[in-house]
């Protein structure tokens, strides 16, 4: 599991020691591996904006205040923070010197997943936004989606292709696939919006919600890569 470390985006932290958000690679470092370094973390990170303050352990979780900088709705009355998350692919990381970018096969959402029958609109529309983005790293991303509620998997692109008769039991495992596999190296996705919601407590205060996003990458030789990061957002002042 990654180091337990938070790094809190707070509009008057920022002011000082953060420059204006840059994508397109993690070449100069800022980018989140989702784990320990080893000899596969890099062929997927995640890249969040607007950037993070300099840190010598990358977080596992990323806090943000509604209606702060790093709130991109820019709302501090709507009980929500919108994150900006970006995808990085075939990293040439500085934090992450043993390993060497080789291709990406594939890319799937682990949390949150498309077809989970516990979603909430947020979650669907977060998991939609990642899948999208992903995708569009590269000219040889497609989304495609199979059945897995089927004894023979059948391709799909909603739960509802998968029904069986008469029932709503369709569940359509959606995931990144790059024909070929993507071998460039240094690729960033653009920023995917990735709404958290406050909770609502009995009182009718409202507290702060941790989101997990959990990807995992594969090459073309099957080697695998799994990363994870929390997204936190906690009540304006």
């Amino acid at each position: 599991m990654p180091r337990s470390v938070v790094v809190v985006l707070i509009a008057t932290a920022l002011s000082v020691v953060l420059a204006a958000p840059t994508f397109g690679d993690c070449v100069g470092g800022g980018c989140l591996p989702g784990g320990k370094p080893s000899k596969k973390q890099c062929l997927s990170e995640f890249l969040v904006s607007p950037a993070l303050p300099p840190f010598k352990h990358p977080p596992s979780t990323i806090t943000c205040r509604d209606g702060d900088s790093c709130d991109l709705d820019g709302d501090a009355t709507n009980h929500s923070c919108t994150f900006g998350l970006a995808v990085c692919l075939n990293n040439h990381d500085p934090g992450l010197v043993k390993c060497v970018p080789s291709d990406v096969a594939t890319v799937e959402l682990l949390k949150p997943r498309t077809d989970s029958v516990h979603n909430t609109p947020d979650d669907t529309a977060n998991a939609t936004a990642l899948l999208n983005t992903v995708a569009g790293i590269d000219g040889s991303g497609a989304i495609l989606g199979i059945c897995i509620n089927q004894p023979v998997s059948a391709f799909c692109t909603t739960n509802t292709d998968c029904d069986s008769p008469g029932k709503h039991d369709g569940r359509c495992y959606q995931f990144v696939r790059f024909t070929p596999a993507m071998g460039t190296a240094d690729r960033c996705s653009l920023p995917a919006h990735v709404i958290v919601p406050l909770t609502l407590t009995k009182s009718g205060t409202f507290k702060s919600v941790s989101t997990p996003i959990r990807l995992r990458t594969s090459t073309s030789d099957h080697t695998t890569n799994t990363d994870s990061v929390h997204l936190r957002c906690i009540p304006a002042s």
